[in-house]
């Protein structure tokens, strides 16, 4: 069994997601105040646990934006710039990773069958 801070730390990780699962739910069943609270609650611990420059910062900000679009109160939200500008850079840098690994994974798993052809040069 883990230690009580892999727990919680395992814990603060996998509630996020459900909070905002929760939060679609109630969007799509048109309860927005409810919607707004589970989505800000996942956003809250999403900082708290990854910081600014991680993915699922930007869900969480895509899905309250789903919410205040649906009131049709597109003032309303409005994260600073610079923070879009941070989650932009943290899901750029998520994507180049797993493209990365992909492509590296992809290489193995076919004997670099998709690697480009080598022609040969005349002398």
């Amino acid at each position: 069994m883990g230690s009580p801070a892999s727990l919680r730390s395992s814990s603060q990780v996998s509630i996020p997601p459900s909070y905002n699962n929760i939060g679609l739910t109630y969007n799509h069943l048109g309860q927005y105040d409810k919607a707004l609270e589970f989505n800000q609650k996942s956003l809250t611990i999403e900082l708290q646990v990854f910081g600014e420059n991680h993915p699922d910062i930007a869900t969480s900000y895509y899905n309250i934006g789903l919410v205040y679009e649906n009131l049709e109160q597109y003032d309303s939200w409005s994260p600073a710039p610079a923070v879009l500008s941070s989650v932009a850079y943290g899901v750029g840098r998520s994507i180049r990773k797993v493209t990365q690994g992909v492509a590296g994974l992809g290489g193995k798993l076919t004997g670099g069958l998709f690697q480009p052809k080598r022609t040969a040069t005349k002398k």
